[in-house]
């Protein structure tokens, strides 16, 4: 729904509420085995931003030119997001609009 113009990383720390650049919050959610959801604390993102940031580093060591594992990190980086965790769309949109809008200093330019 970005156009990747947050990545997964961005996405994580945002969720973590550790990414106040564009001075917002989204709520997310995971669906449990009975169909039922939970709301997932700020904190349980942390691991998720440490496994995404090992697998930068990883990708990282083994280039030779810069930005060269960019591609692979793309790829492999969505894959490192937890499965059943959601955040509803209306949230989503309701926080893109407002961090990339022409008066928010952090949005998207």
């Amino acid at each position: 729904m970005t156009g990747w113009k947050w990545s997964p990383d961005v996405i994580a720390r945002i969720l973590a509420g550790q990414y106040k650049t564009y001075g917002i919050t989204i709520d997310s959610f995971h669906l449990a085995q009975d169909g039922r959801y939970h709301r997932m604390l700020p904190k349980e993102w942390d691991v998720i931003r440490t496994d995404l940031q090992a697998l930068s580093d990883n990708l990282r060591g083994n280039e030779t030119t810069d930005n060269e594992s960019y591609p692979e990190w793309r790829r492999q980086s969505v894959k490192t997001l937890p499965p059943a965790t959601f955040v509803w769309l209306d949230d989503l949109e309701k926080a893109a609009s407002s961090a990339f809008s022409r008066g928010n200093r952090g949005g998207y330019r």
